[in-house]
């Protein structure tokens, strides 16, 4: 099913969002750990189906150098991915999807800031905000998924396998 994004903030379970990188700590977590973090809202993004763990959220950021092998991985993976809440370019990446219609796919407008490190506009950030749209800022996917949080009003945000 299409949702628009605004649609993904009743979807909230926790009070705490739990961002799961790539880098390799990751990989260090053991089963009681993820039973905890299972506990939580989960967000992932890129090629995260690698990874044994299946998260609530999950930001798809394909390029087109592996579209193919993304889509073979929705296949492998549907049956596990089937209550995953997928966050989505409309622009960019909804072709990704071997058919959209099959998963919960929530698409936004991205507001696209460039490569420069600068801040997010002020405006991005109150509640003047279009409920549709999310910001990429500086060249960094995880702004996105980073805004998205934020406007979810989570109380923590707790970041693993983030080792940069």
């Amino acid at each position: 099913m299409l949702y628009k994004l605004q649609d993904i903030f009743k979807e909230r379970k926790s009070d705490t969002a739990i961002f799961l990188g790539s880098a390799e700590s990751i990989n260090d977590i053991t089963p009681e750990q993820w039973e905890k973090i299972s506990k939580h809202d989960t967000f992932a993004l890129n090629n995260w189906h690698y990874h044994p763990f299946v998260p609530d959220f999950y930001h798809v950021e394909v390029k087109s150098e592996n579209r193919n092998l993304w889509k073979r991985r929705q296949i492998q993976k549907a049956k596990e991915y089937k209550n995953v809440k997928y966050i989505c370019s409309s622009e960019i990446n909804l072709s990704a999807f071997i058919d959209p219609k099959m998963f919960n796919v929530y698409v936004y407008k991205m507001i696209n800031l460039g490569y420069e490190r600068i801040p997010i506009p002020k405006y991005r950030l109150d509640k003047k905000f279009d409920p549709n749209s999310l910001t990429f800022a500086g060249g960094v996917s995880m702004s996105i998924v980073f805004e998205l949080i934020y406007r979810m009003k989570y109380k923590k945000l707790i970041l693993l396998g983030v080792d940069y």
